[in-house]
């Protein structure tokens, strides 16, 4: 009871008028003046949480009174009590996002916020860098970000960016029209199309399809797709890579098979034919071809790396660009004699290009702006010649890109090496405007950076750093250099953010 005086009745029992005139919890009266909210099963005017407060969302949901008179709000939803209530159309609820996340987004890092009435994201704390990889096609990048989604930029003709009716330059990178929930572990991008493969093995291409690289069993303009479209699998089969060339595609498989699709005028899909094929095709592997773990496409021609070090190319031979000693098309995959166990190799628009285990560089084919780096313009060569080191005090390289007409390789000390065509400023350093290198010439680096990655494009280049940030450089005005302006960059710049 809230006050009053007890008193003993005659028969020796406790006489409680004097206290019931106060009241007490539990007497169905509400008594405001003693904080009671409720009383028993008497609310008072609120019967449902909305009733008491419109922050509440529940409108059919009844309050209830607790042991002390109070109402009971445990029950009542409301944009701050961390649950997330879709029914009231709630997306987050302070630090809770119902599973949503940067990296869901697929950025790479950073936290999402709850905008102050649960009902949108704000996702511009995100970032899409660091980066895990990149690659460069016909005036356009792409690159995967840690939360494996994929970012584009530069020219987007034929949809390759995946942004439909735009056909001009995008400057900074843009996300791809990824499925929902779809994951990328692989990309590869080629003049006007871009492939990738996703966490479950799976082939996606989206782009330019006239010859129908895209995979898709579809072939012709009217099937280009700014939106991935799934390249039909062989059967029991799953992809761990893939390779996009001009108008030609090929993957690699998780038993270390090669297949490819599309174009086939050069033998360029390997299966001993030159008929198009529209859905993968299996490479013809008697001649030797086996246990393969890295695989590039050129324009009309691809090469394959072995895990002992073998390289073997098919395709088109014009300029040598296969290494063979002569300029025939080669139908199916025909092996290269290397100097030495290669580490690594490239396919460039007409030439190739590769690294073995002691640092060297060999190019071959087409020589046309010096890009083979062998110290002087000696012309086309039809078999692997050393890339010259030691004008220009070049380190020893542990990897290798080949471009239209320049070559860019990545030194064992993390620093960037190019050479070939100058033009626009694709080999990275401000001397070298529209000059041409016969060898290997430093990129002017970042202050204090080094580089884990680089790539050569048509007439661009890019690479990730040590932390993952991209650096492009090179013609930009179709936005290729990712910096959000339309201008050559004569030396390394940072991409930006979207």
């Amino acid at each position: 009871y809230y006050g009053g005086e007890i008193s003993c009745a005659e028969d020796c029992t406790f006489h409680l008028a004097g206290c019931e005139t106060f009241g007490r919890c539990g007497d169905d009266e509400i008594q405001p003046s003693f904080g009671e909210q409720c009383d028993n099963v008497n609310l008072g005017t609120y019967t449902t949480c909305a009733s008491y407060d419109a922050m509440y969302h529940n409108t059919s949901t009844y309050l209830t009174c607790d042991t002390s008179c109070r109402l009971d709000f445990s029950q009542c939803e409301w944009c701050g009590d961390q649950m997330v209530q879709e029914e009231a159309l709630e997306v987050c609820d302070g630090m809770n996002f119902n599973g949503d996340s940067c990296l869901v987004r697929y950025y790479s890092t950073g936290e999402l916020v709850c905008g102050a009435s649960c009902l949108e994201i704000d996702d511009g704390d995100c970032a899409i860098m660091p980066f895990t990889s990149i690659a460069l096609g016909g005036s356009f990048a792409y690159a995967l970000s840690v939360g494996q989604g994929a970012w584009g930029w530069g020219s987007s003709i034929n949809l390759k960016l995946g942004q439909a009716g735009v056909d001009g330059a995008i400057p900074r990178p843009v996300l791809a029209q990824m499925h929902p929930g779809q994951r990328f572990t692989h990309i590869s991008t080629g003049s006007s199309h871009v492939c990738a493969v996703d966490a479950g093995g799976a082939g996606w291409c989206w782009g330019y399809n006239i010859w129908g690289q895209l995979g898709n069993d579809t072939l012709g303009t009217g099937t280009n797709s700014a939106t991935p479209v799934a390249v039909v699998m062989p059967p029991s089969v799953t992809f761990t890579a893939v390779a996009a060339g001009s108008s030609h595609t090929c993957a690699l498989d998780t038993a270390q098979n090669v297949w490819c699709w599309g174009y086939n005028y050069s033998g360029q899909l390997g299966d001993g034919t030159t008929t198009l094929h529209k859905t993968p095709m299996a490479v013809d592997t008697s001649s030797g071809l086996a246990n393969v773990v890295k695989l590039v496409a050129g324009n009309s021609h691809n090469c394959a790396l072995t895990g002992t070090g073998t390289v073997w190319c098919w395709g088109s031979n014009g300029s040598g660009r296969l290494g063979l000693g002569d300029t025939t098309a080669r139908y199916v995959p025909t092996q290269v004699t290397m100097p030495g166990t290669v580490v690594d190799i490239a396919a460039g628009l007409s030439h190739t290009c590769a690294v073995v285990n002691t640092g060297e560089a060999y190019c071959w084919g087409n020589d046309d702006n010096n890009k083979l780096g062998n110290g002087a313009t000696t012309g086309s060569q039809y078999s692997p010649v050393l890339v010259d080191r030691t004008t220009n005090g070049a380190p020893t390289f542990s990897a290798i890109s080949t471009g239209d007409d320049h070559t860019c390789a990545l030194g064992t000390d993390g620093t960037g090496w190019c050479w070939g065509s100058g033009s626009n400023g694709r080999i990275g350093w401000y001397s070298g405007y529209d000059n041409e290198q016969p060898s290997p010439k430093a990129v002017q680096m970042p202050f204090q950076t080094l580089f884990a990655q680089i790539e050569a494009g048509s007439t661009f280049s890019c690479a990730l750093d040590t932390q993952g940030f991209a650096w492009c450089w090179g013609a930009g005005s179709l936005g290729q250099v990712g910096d959000g302006f339309l201008d050559d960059n004569f030396v390394p710049d940072e991409v930006v953010e979207p």
